[in-house]
């Protein structure tokens, strides 16, 4: 759905999806689509036959993948100097604030806040550079991340953010911070 909108607004797109039905499916409905997992190798065979990436969107399957050093280096191949990386995902805070915790289930192997995602793609080139919450799956983020060199770029909003995850007490041991439901 999102790949058919950028489409139409004239901007050059490919898909990557591992289902073979879904990708036939958005093939024939003109979204060129490569029915393959996500990797390094994919990557660099995406780059040969068509650049690098400006922008890659990952909306709700990162919590899915089983080996994210994999995904993570396929990454780094394939989108371009300063292109960016979005991901929107469930928010564990809110999931927890929420007690939304029919999303723990076998498919989701991560469950994401800002600190740890932000430490992964630190190791892989990119920076956090924005970050939006949304009202998808219960609360949502959206990590907006740029393959940059300045790793000491700061946004203001990513800051509040940050914060926010410290006063909830997700990272801190249970000898310093307690987290209460009601």
């Amino acid at each position: 759905t999102l790949l058919k909108e950028l489409k139409s607004a004239g901007l050059r797109i490919l898909g990557v999806e591992p289902s073979s039905e879904i990708a036939a499916l958005a093939n024939k409905n003109g979204i060129n689509t490569i029915c393959d997992y996500f990797n390094a190798s994919l990557a660099r065979s995406i780059v040969s036959t068509n650049g690098q990436a400006d922008v890659v969107t990952i909306n709700n399957v990162f919590a899915n993948i089983d080996n994210l050093r994999e995904f993570m280096n396929g990454l780094s191949v394939l989108v371009k100097e300063s292109g960016y990386v979005i991901i929107e995902s469930a928010y564990l805070v809110d999931m927890l604030d929420n007690m939304i915790f029919d999303f723990i289930y076998h498919e989701h192997l991560s469950y994401l806040s800002i600190k740890p995602l932000e430490k992964l793609f630190v190791e892989y080139g990119f920076s956090l550079v924005d970050v939006v919450h949304v009202d998808t799956k219960g609360g949502s983020l959206r990590y907006y991340f740029q393959k940059i060199v300045d790793s000491n770029y700061r946004n203001v909003h990513v800051e509040r953010w940050r914060a926010y995850e410290e006063q909830k007490c997700i990272y801190a041991s249970a000898d310093i911070c307690i987290y209460t439901y009601i």
